[in-house]
């Protein structure tokens, strides 16, 4: 419940893991979020996209059990298991 990487170790796991292309890494690092968040994001209410682009933008920290973590987790087809593997392994970048 407690596991988070920086926005660092989450973009590293990400490319690394081949979950998003290192060309949408290096956009991601500067303000272009992956098509894959871009569409989740649009599933939302309105009220709630502005705040999961900035989440997504420009974390602080990305937990483990954000609900935009979750979802976007489950929209790849990732497992719990799958997905906490991910946090532990990229938390050590």
């Amino acid at each position: 419940a407690g596991m988070s990487l920086s926005f660092r170790q989450l973009l590293i796991g990400l490319v690394a893991r081949a979950w998003i292309t290192e060309a949408e890494g290096d956009g991601w690092l500067v303000g272009v979020l992956p098509p894959a968040v871009i569409n989740l994001i649009a599933t939302l209410p309105n009220q709630a996209q502005f705040p999961a682009r900035a989440s997504a933008l420009r974390p602080s920290s990305v937990l483990r059990l954000d609900p935009l973590v979750i979802s976007l987790g489950q929209a790849q087809g990732k497992t719990d298991d799958e997905m906490d593997e991910f946090f532990t392994t990229f938390a050590g970048v």
